[in-house]
């Protein structure tokens, strides 16, 4: 850190950056969530839940996923 506050651009963009990834991981966990109750019940709302968790967190921080597949 270099001890001064950050200015209100570098703020704005902390901000986005939350909610991008707070929406996105929203976003897949609920649509994991709703495709797995409508075609296989508690269960499947559960395994896809967690796949869509995990995929929306690799589609938050797109570097993360380039890193994997490069």
């Amino acid at each position: 850190m270099t001890g001064q506050a950050p200015t209100r651009w570098q703020r704005m963009v902390t901000i986005f950056k939350i909610v991008w990834t707070a929406s996105v991981i929203l976003l897949c966990t609920t649509v994991g969530v709703l495709i797995g109750l409508e075609n296989h019940g508690i269960g499947g709302a559960i395994g896809l839940g967690i796949a869509g968790l995990i995929i929306g967190g690799f589609l938050s921080r797109p570097d993360i996923l380039f890193m994997f597949l490069h």
